[in-house]
């Protein structure tokens, strides 16, 4: 048990040390010589920490006050990779914090073993385990209090790492809530005219769309919708959600609600614009939303998994970038003649088009949370058109 336990503590002690070295390089000179080694190192102290936590919580007088400590950061660190840590530093930022926080916490606790009471080495000897003792009881209270209690409170912190995770990168346009999803419609005004930011999903429940538009104002007021035009028909069928919305019980985008008895701007880009990658991921989406509620839907899937995958930054660019700059220069041209600009646009857009308008002084004036999804499947309330 003593060579165990001491192990485990010189591997974690290493492990600390090479992803030290290694974020260090990839950061300086973009190499990590000992990548391989790291692997194996922090599968093997990934794999101890599993036994060695049963021990602690189910055997008297297991020497437990530098092998939790470990046990409970390898938990962290490795399977939930330090959520929600990542969302607001970055993978990069991320793994140089953890090394560094892994390399001092066992430092500090092998000097805590060698200076506390009656201890004269850097490590456990035999004597730590002369008194420890397996319990019955012991081990049922600690599986009883994982099960009741640990286990939910990782759920918890799993669902409030995601709720953090989405409103950080969305920029607050998209919330998780104990209610459910929901996007956050923004006002902003600028040389005395309203900018409207509708962040929009393809599918939802039906009175979404209803609660999204029912402030709008119809006088000297322009709709700005979102649409990819196919000229050449390069996608030879049209992007459908109707069968996915079907099978989930939600209704499709209808921009009709949106821009009913209100002017329209169209100003989005055509297929033929978009680099090849792209346009064949897109064609892969029409073969999924084809065959969505048909056998075929396993083909479809596996059809746009292994179809030529498009660059992320090719794909980044003509999806958000390109459209984003488009619809921007759309609102600048429409200023001069409308009171009242609104862009129902999907959620992923709006941090883009939010900048730029800020960036021309615009400032929010008012902020509207819409209902998207309720978790128990059911709208809930009065149709108030806020859930805040």
């Amino acid at each position: 048990m003593k060579k165990f336990v001491n192990i485990y503590i010189m591997l974690f002690l290493i492990d600390g040390l090479i992803s030290l070295v290694n974020t260090l390089t990839a950061r300086i000179w973009g190499i990590q010589p000992l990548f391989i080694m790291q692997g194996i190192i922090a599968m093997m102290v990934f794999f101890l920490s599993m036994p060695l936590y049963i021990l602690v919580g189910s055997m008297r007088a297991f020497p437990k006050r530098v092998v939790l400590p470990m046990v409970l950061f390898t938990a962290w660190a490795g399977l939930f990779f330090a959520l929600p840590v990542p969302i607001f530093l970055g993978v990069g930022n991320t793994m140089l914090l953890l090394s560094i926080m892994q390399l001092c916490l066992g430092i500090v606790l092998i000097v805590f073993l060698r200076y506390s009471a009656g201890h004269i080495h850097w490590l456990y000897s035999c004597s730590d385990f002369d008194r420890i003792l397996f319990q019955w009881k012991r081990f049922l209270g600690f599986a009883a209090a994982n099960i009741f209690l640990i286990a939910p409170l990782l759920g918890v912190w799993l669902a409030v790492s995601l709720s953090l995770g989405v409103s950080h990168l969305s920029h607050g346009f998209i919330h998780l809530g104990l209610r459910g999803i929901s996007t956050e419609a923004r006002t902003y005004v600028y040389e005395d005219k309203e900018i409207l930011l509708l962040p929009t999903v393809h599918i939802a429940q039906p009175a979404f769309y209803k609660r999204l538009v029912a402030p709008l104002p119809v006088a000297s007021t322009v709709v700005i919708p979102e649409g990819v035009t196919d000229k050449q028909q390069l996608l030879k069928e049209p992007l459908d959600y109707s069968k996915v919305a079907r099978r989930m019980g939600l209704e499709v985008q209808d921009n009709q609600i949106i821009v009913a008895q209100r002017k329209t701007a169209l100003c989005d880009v055509d297929v033929s614009e978009f680099s090849p990658g792209t346009i064949d991921y897109l064609r892969a989406c029409v073969k999924v939303g084809k065959y969505w509620s048909s056998g075929q839907r396993l083909m479809a899937l596996q059809a746009s998994t292994f179809a030529a995958e498009p660059n992320l930054d090719l794909l980044w660019q003509d999806l958000l970038d390109m459209r984003n700059q488009r619809v921007t220069a759309c609102i600048s041209e429409c200023l001069p003649h409308y009171d009242t600009i609104v862009i129902p646009w999907g959620a992923a857009h709006m941090p883009g088009i939010q900048r730029t308008i800020l960036g021309w002084g615009g400032t929010i004036s008012e902020r509207r949370r819409v209902p998207v999804w309720h978790w128990s499947g059911q709208e809930k309330g009065p149709d108030t058109g806020n859930d805040s």
